[in-house]
């Protein structure tokens, strides 16, 4: 079917192909059927039902005739212009598809032009193809007519104009291969319309106009349009004159008049905007005319003292049809009151003695009124009784206001109540100093609290300044250069607990008047309370990391509670240096689990601050959890490609060309990679993980040749191994051809037919041997057909394969062959034998059969049918309804083009069936089945009822004897039998279908079901209880948690067993709820001596509580053996944190249990016992020892033990059970002396003495490392050219490389031995390597120079090369590079980088730091590495940036780049944190954070010049696409940096390591969002997500503004920060910053550290 398909959709194609373009743009109309057409020909000159032909109309397009002729020809002898359908076969040209072109055929092709009553039609064209048409270009040529326009050519004398050199025409013709291989089209014509002058005015209100063709035809017509005004007549809209009367306006008069808002202040005017309401009618009519009131005249709204009469004009909308109306409005001029005197009037310069008059107080103020409208100037007289001219300070005297005097007595109202005001201050010359009243400090202060967050002056209140009897105003303030503790007031000081007296300065806000003055205030420091150590977690330390290496700081971090913040005393958290040491015996640098480590903390220092309970446990807590580095892997056994499709394979590697070559399915196609090894570099050990293609399946190999295809392996665990790649062979190969599938048969061609004219496809199916098929060309075999064969032939066919089938596909051997059978259309045969009988009043129908093809006509020549039926001539169909019983006989001819044959049949008809329908009604299972019967019943037979479960009535089992439970539920099937009769034949009915429902079953729910908190319904069994129909209950939510107690309801689902009854029932069952069963969580066995009656703590365990629920916490004992012991303290605190106990009166041997005791509602109680037993002796301390990790092989160790109790000696031993190297130790100094390189583990023990037992310590595991040999070997100098190596003479005699000397040979770089006959080249060093004998030394290698050639003599002067050393400091201080001569000599040791935080090593000559150099002679361009380690406690407090302060939101980001050797100062004092940051900058540092890589391929840039400290860093950056440069070959390393760059960069390098970039913080929040560019959006919504960049001020991003060294600096240390990044070897060998949770390594199970 899959090709039968793609058949019909090529053939469409190909049809598509072969349309002229313009008919796809085209009008609809081309595509019309012609007029009063019904496609008929000679051969069927009526229509009948069987065409469907309809006629067109100009509504209806009508329905074409459906006869089809074999021979189509019009009169005149052309194509039939109707195609199969109806439409012109130039419309929709359809040449012959699939038939192979003869070589030497070819046809004349005439096209005619037919001018349809014109003339100058163009000649014919004629053209010879060897194609099944010709397609014309239609002349350009156009005939004429008089009277007439040509609108084109066509199909008829009557169509639409189809074919014309013209957009929206046909602009070719096809003549298609037929009787005369030519075709007529003919002109298409259109009268002349009349062509009109313009339309003129009658002067009586019309208007005509003259055809300018023929002026005997006129037109006249009525002016219309416009519209007339009462000044304007209206103006026709046709000819633009004016035409008909004047409009007359109706009068309008005002019916309401408008108002205004009172009072109307005087002075004050209104505008048109103040008049609100009113109406205008017209007269007369009472209709309200819209329009507008305004003040009619200039300044029409002011409001004058006494009556105001305003004119109000109304101006209507519509001025032509209404007059204008006028109406007065009157206004009372109301006064303004005075309330106020807004300003009142200063004098403060005039001197004590001043007389009143003096003082040259203003005559007028400015006033407001209850309007809030001022007015200046009101005169005022001045009230001088309570004037004292000798009085130092404020005196206010006030005058009266007289508005009588002013220029507004028509304005304002006269006032006595409202007075203007005089602030008058005599001036002074004298100083004094203010008596104090101290003020009090409102904030408590606490101990450990700092002092500049606490010392403020909002915390100074109260306090007051006297001076000559009056207060003075001032401002208390802390004096900020006293010292606390020596230090300043706001220094970042911590506070001791006790008193403190603050010094306080006063202010006075007149300091020409009064001096500062100073007080104290005393202040106590409250101390707060100890509550508990905090644990602090150390991130990022691989496996391995001694205890050293940890780098724990001397910090102490706890809480403690105390100030009025913290009233529910849950405590704040502190830290403080006081930590002394730190305890190592417990660390394990080998363990994978989380260790805590403690420390011993300065008790006395921390009581300055804080008070401490006795019971607290004041040792700080350390948290470390260790983690692996991934190995490197390597392939060991390459994978191997299997390919299959469906069950056909190929062998290994190998699959066929052009097919999709992936990992995975398509369709039935599946590829697998099998097979592989990958073990970890160097070892036997196995990776797990799986084989992938590394190029982006799927991709085709479309050449049949060997293809090298990388394959990638990835790691089960990417943290344990690292993926790697390698390549493999695959084998592209051919497909073979298996078989053609056979098109369909050809059956419509008569004897004779041309081997041309068969009609064979171009293409055939061919099938492969995988079951793949494609559609290829055959060329059909002539010589197999004969053309005057009616039998069935078969046509062989050779496939012609183009270029993509021979990629594809080759031939078997022998070859397969293509195949199509033919049968030719020959005189008929007569195949029908008999026919069948009919019955009297029954339609009868029957199909006559003849082979023989072609068109067969059918007729009766002798005899004749039964009464009643008919012989169809066209189709051989007898049909009709038998009107009498009988036999008939008669001979039937039939007859094609090429024959005719006859055949003598006969017809019997009996007598009418009978008939029937059953009907059945549907019934429930269980109960009464229904009863059938049968309605439009004919006939007189008796009726049987049958049923079966099929739609069939030929089933035997009778309806009878069914009971309720006969039937199971279900689909049935019920028919009758009717018995035959004298008059009428036995009839069986057809099926009716009817049904057994399901019944409802019975079904209780179930009752009394209990559950524990926590449980899921799922775990609550359902039973269906007695007298339920038989079922299963389900819950209908089984995964529901009971989570509540009590009775609780859910639904549940009820499904009978049987299917005779409903599948589903739902019900609602209650569940009572119980508290969960609890558990005993831990018990514990401690020991005491019997006369300890001292306090003990024991901090519970609670972790395994369930979650969620709240806790109440008891505790209660019991004794077991003792009868005299009690417990005169046990405390439990309310949290279950801590319990305090103290137990006396016991004796050795007593036994005590202690349990405690955690309840909560939902559960019921969890416990942890203590069984504590009375000893004789006390248990020590553990015993701990400390000292190195690891120690060289020669030197000697001495360890030291922390711990234990009591006065006994302590004595060291080797456990040589758990070690793999070997030592001896001195028992009692503990000195160490290796022995043999390995793991050593050593073990203590303290003596007891009468107070305690013996106590013996862990095993303490160090590492004797191999020792490295001194010296280096003797050998010959080469001084003459031809030498080898083995004239150098390498060796160790006189050397002291001893270790039991060993191998002594030359190597290359890759550590491989050289052959003694290598030659040794001039001035070119050479590498040795001493492998000792004594595995406890690792091996040794150097460098030498053999053969030194110098240049010149003769007076001649070779050239001078030169050479780059290039220093990769790895993270410290730049170190710029030498360029020297050949072979000149490079003292290293006088280049030392620096770095915060580290000590220099020494400098090495390969990136993976194994070879140190102390100088190299330089013989072309090299590099040199350096290597670093970290100070365990670098002096990282020192701030040396003049620049930069504490106070500065960036010191933090500023001080952790400069101490982590990320950025540097700009100079020594310097860290210009404004100053702009450059490309090249930017990219040497997240280089440097990579570990300095070396770039995998060369610098692209022109502007990056060669050797520069940037040009590897701009190099590996713009490879790993985290930096783009502009346009093709520019970088720019100069340039600033934007702060959108600067989140693209760090976005991209994120992209890089592999992190999650799917966070997007809200842009939306910044007003500059806008701002923007495109490109960065992305990255800015990630770095704002992400934390990485923060706004400014104002709410903005500043995308486009330059970024600051200080901004790069936190975005650094928030990059750092937030994916957890340790300074550490990078995967390149260098120092650099790497993730410790994507570097995890595997080491053998017996290495230690």
């Amino acid at each position: 079917m899959k090709k039968r398909i793609l058949s019909i959709l090529l053939l469409c194609c190909m049809v598509l192909t072969m349309l002229p373009a313009p008919a796809f743009a085209a009008d609809e109309e081309a595509y019309a059927l012609p007029p009063d057409t019904g496609g008929l020909c000679e051969h069927h000159p009526e229509h009948d039902e069987a065409c469907g032909y309809t006629p067109q109309t100009e509504d209806v397009a009508g329905t074409p005739c459906g006869h089809v002729c074999e021979n189509r020809e019009s009169e005149d002898g052309s194509a039939d212009p109707a195609g199969p359908t109806g439409a012109s076969s130039a419309a929709m040209p359809m040449p012959l598809l699939g038939a192979v072109r003869p070589a030497a055929t070819q046809y004349t092709y005439t096209l005619h032009y037919h001018a349809n009553g014109g003339s100058g039609a163009p000649p014919s064209q004629s053209m010879t193809s060897s194609e099944y048409q010709a397609s014309f270009l239609i002349s350009d040529t156009i005939p004429t007519r008089d009277g007439y326009t040509f609108k084109g050519w066509a199909d008829s004398p009557y169509e639409k104009p189809k074919y014309l050199r013209a957009d929206g025409y046909y602009w070719y013709c096809n003549v298609v291969n037929g009787p005369t291989n030519s075709k007529t089209i003919y002109a298409i014509w259109e009268v002349h319309n009349h062509r009109w002058g313009e339309w003129t005015s009658n002067g009586n209100g019309t208007h005509t106009r003259t055809c300018t063709t023929d002026s005997s035809h006129t037109e006249t017509g009525n002016c219309s349009g416009g519209k007339a005004t009462s000044t304007e007549k209206a103006i026709c809209e046709t000819c633009h004159t004016a035409y008909g009367e004047l409009l007359q306006p109706a009068k309008t008069v005002i019916t309401t008049p408008p108002t205004l808002p009172l009072p109307g202040y005087v002075g004050n005017e209104y505008t048109d905007r103040a008049l609100q309401g009113g109406e205008a009618k017209a007269e007369s009519t009472g209709v309200v005319v819209p329009g507008t009131f305004r003040f009619r005249d200039y300044e029409g709204g002011r409001v004058h003292p006494g009556e105001n009469r305003m004119v109000i004009l109304f101006t209507p909308d519509d001025t032509e049809a209404y007059t204008t109306a006028e109406c007065i409005i009157t206004v009372m001029g109301t006064k303004r009151t005075i309330t106020r005197v807004p300003d009142d009037v200063y004098i403060n310069n005039k001197p004590l003695g001043t007389a009143f008059e003096d003082l040259g107080l203003p005559s007028g103020v400015k006033v407001e009124t209850n309007t809030g409208t001022s007015f200046s100037i009101i005169p005022v007289t001045w009230d001088g009784s309570a004037y004292d001219p000798n009085k130092y300070g404020e005196q206010i005297i006030t005058g009266e206001l007289h508005v009588e005097r002013s220029s507004f007595t028509d304005k304002l109202e006269p006032t006595s109540t409202v007075r203007a005001t005089a602030r008058i201050t005599l001036i002074d010359d004298r100083v004094f100093t203010p008596t104090l009243e101290p003020p009090t400090y409102s904030k408590q202060l606490y101990g450990g609290d700092l002092c500049f967050h606490v010392f403020s002056d909002k915390y100074l209140s109260g306090g007051t300044a006297t001076a000559n009897g009056e207060t003075v105003s001032g401002k208390f303030t802390l004096d900020k250069d006293q010292k606390i503790y020596g230090h300043s007031l706001m220094a970042s000081t911590l506070l001791q607990a006790g008193q403190l007296q603050l010094k306080v300065i006063f202010t006075p806000d007149n300091l020409k008047r009064y001096t500062k003055a100073e007080c104290t205030v005393d202040v106590n420091v409250i101390p707060r309370k100890f509550i508990s150590s905090d644990i602090v977690h150390i991130p990022n330390k691989k496996i391995g990391t001694t205890f050293e290496e940890l780098n724990l700081s001397d910090s102490f971090d706890f809480y403690a509670v105390g100030d009025e913040n913290d009233p529910e005393g849950t405590g704040s958290g502190y830290d403080m240096p006081v930590v002394t040491s730190w305890d190592s015996s417990t660390y394990d640098p080998n363990s994978f689990e989380e260790q805590t480590i403690y420390g011993e903390v300065n008790r006395a220092e921390l009581e300055k601050y804080f008070t401490i309970p006795d019971s607290a446990d004041l040792r700080a807590v350390r948290k470390v959890r260790l983690e692996p580095d991934p190995a490197e892997t390597e392939i060991t056994q390459p994978p191997v490609f299997r390919w299959r499709n469906g069950d056909f394979t190929l062998p290994d590697n190998t699959i066929f060309t052009c097919r999709k070559l992936q990992v995975g399915t398509y369709n039935a196609e599946v590829g697998t990679l099998v097979g592989g090894v990958v073990k970890v570099k160097g070892t036997d050990t196995v990776a797990p993980g799986t084989f992938s293609f590394k190029e982006a399946p799927p991709f085709y190999l479309r050449s049949a040749e060997e293809h090298e295809v990388t394959v990638v392996f990835k790691p089960d665990d990417t943290r344990l191994h690292k993926p790697t790649e390698t390549t493999i062979k695959i084998n592209a190969i051919k497909n073979t051809i298996k078989d053609i599938d056979e098109p369909d048969p050809i059956t419509d061609k008569s004897i004779g037919t041309p081997f041309a004219e068969l009609g064979l496809p171009r293409t055939v199916c061919v099938n492969a041997v995988d079951g793949a098929w494609r559609w290829i060309e055959a060329a059909w075999n002539e010589s197999s057909y004969n053309a005057q064969s009616p039998d069935w032939q078969t046509i062989t066919g050779t496939l012609v394969l183009d270029e993509d089938d021979d990629s594809i596909f080759q031939q078997p051997e022998p070859a397969v062959t293509a195949n199509i059978r033919v049968k030719l259309i020959a005189p008929p045969t007569i195949t029908t034998q008999t026919l069948p009988g009919g019955a009297v009043g029954t339609p009868y129908n029957h199909q006559l059969h003849a082979n023989g093809g072609g068109l067969i006509e059918w007729e009766i020549i002798s005899g004749a049918l039964p009464d009643g039926l008919t012989l169809k001539q066209t189709t051989g169909e007898i049909s009709g309804t038998p009107t009498a019983v009988g036999t008939a006989t008669f001979t039937v001819k039939a007859e094609n083009s090429v024959g005719s044959a006859t055949k003598e049949l006969s017809i019997t008809i009996a007598k009418p069936q009978q008939y029937g329908k059953v009907s059945m009604d549907d019934y429930v299972y269980g109960e009464t089945p229904s009863t059938p019967s049968l309605t439009d019943r004919t006939g007189d037979g008796s009726a049987t009822y049958y049923y079966t479960t099929t739609d069939s009535n030929s089933g035997d089992t009778k309806w009878e004897n069914i009971q309720a439970d006969t039937l199971n539920a279900g689909t049935y099937y019920m028919y009758a039998k009717l018995g035959e009769t004298e008059n009428y034949g036995s009839f069986t009915t057809a099926c009716v279908k009817f049904q057994v429902l399901r019944a409802m079953p019975t079904c209780t729910k179930p009752t009394g079901l209990t559950a524990k908190y926590g449980q899921k319904l799922s775990q609550i069994a359902l039973t269906n209880p007695d007298g339920n129909t038989p079922g299963t209950w389900s819950w209908q939510k089984p995964e529901t948690v009971l989570d509540q107690l009590g009775i609780r309801s859910f639904y549940a689902e009820f499904r009978p067993d049987s299917e005779n009854y409903r599948e589903v029932v739902k019900a609602v069952i209650d569940v009572t709820v119980e508290p969960a069963d609890g558990r005993s969580l831990k018990t514990v066995d401690l020991t005491q001596r019997y006369t300890d009656t001292s306090e003990h703590t024991y901090t519970p365990d609670w972790s395994g509580l369930p979650s969620g629920q709240t806790w109440r916490y008891s505790s209660e004992y019991s004794v077991s053996t003792g009868s005299n012991v009690t417990f005169t303290k046990r405390d439990f605190a309310a949290d279950g944190s801590l319990l305090t106990y103290a137990i006396s009166g016991g004796k050795a041997g007593d036994k005590i249990t202690l349990t405690l005791k955690a309840s909560c509602d939902n559960y019921k109680d969890f416990t942890i016992t203590l069984n504590i037993t009375l000893t004789e002796k006390d248990d020590q301390k553990p015993l701990t020892i400390t000292g190195n990790t690891s120690v060289i092989y020669g030197e000697k160790l001495t360890l030291t033990t922390s711990g234990g109790n009591g006065t006994g000696a302590v004595t060291y031993r080797i456990d040589t059970a758990y070690s793999t190297g070997g030592a001896a130790i001195d028992p009692n100094t503990g000195v160490l002396t290796p022995a043999k390189v390995g793991s050593v583990s050593v073990v203590a023990t303290k003596a007891g003495n009468n107070d305690y037992n013996d106590i013996t310590s862990a095993p303490f595991v160090l590492m004797i490392k191999p020792a490295t040999p001194t010296g280096e070997p003797k050998y010959t100098k080469i001084t003459t050219s031809g030498k080898t190596l083995k004239d150098a003479a390498l060796t160790t005699n006189g050397s002291t490389l001893n270790p039991n000397d060993g191998k002594l040979e030359w190597v290359d770089d890759k550590g491989n031995a050289l052959p003694d006959d290598t030659k040794v080249e001039a001035n070119k060093t050479y590498k040795w390597r001493f492998m000792p004998t004594d595995t406890n030394y690792t091996p040794l290698t150097g460098e030498i120079e053999l053969y030194h050639k110098s240049g010149g003599g003769g007076g001649y002067n070779p050239p001078v090369t030169y050479y780059t050393l290039r220093f990769e400091t790895g993270g410290g201080s730049d170190i710029p590079s030498v360029r020297e001569a050949y072979n000149a000599y490079i003292d290293l040791s006088q280049y030392v980088p620096t770095w915060r935080g580290h000590t220099f090593i020494g400098w090495y000559s390969e990136r993976s730091l194994t070879n140190k150099v102390s100088g190299v002679y330089l013989t072309k361009d090299m590099t040199v590495y350096a290597l670093w380690r970290v100070d365990e406690n670098p002096n990282t407090g020192a701030n040396p940036f003049t620049d930069v302060s504490e106070k500065d939101w960036f010191y933090g980001d500023v001080m952790f780049v400069y101490e982590n050797g990320l950025m540097l100062g700009t100079s020594k004092t310097l860290f210009s944190p404004h100053g702009t940051a450059t490309r090249g900058m930017m990219a040497t540092i997240l280089w440097r954070m990579e570990g300095s890589p070396a770039p995998k391929g060369k610098n692209s840039f022109t502007d990056v010049v060669a050797g520069k400290w940037y040009a590897d860093a701009i190099t590996w950056a713009a490879e790993n696409g985290i930096f783009a440069g502009y346009g093709k070959d520019k970088f720019g390393p100069d340039d600033p940096i934007t702060r959108e760059q600067l989140a693209a960069i760090f976005y991209r390098y994120a992209d890089y390591k592999g992190y999650d970039l799917t966070v997007k913080g809200n842009l939306d929040k910044f007003k500059d969002a806008d701002k923007i560019t495109d490109y960065a959006k992305t990255a800015m919504q990630w770095a704002v997500g992400s934390g990485l960049m923060k706004g400014k001020s104002g709410n903005l991003l500043d995308p486009q503004g330059t970024a600051t060294r200080a901004e790069i600096a936190a975005m650094l240390h928030r990059f750092i920060e937030k994916y957890e990044l340790v300074q550490g070897k990078a995967p390149g060998g260098l120092m650099g910053w790497i993730d410790p949770k994507r570097l995890k390594s595997q080491r053998p199970a017996t290495a230690a550290c």
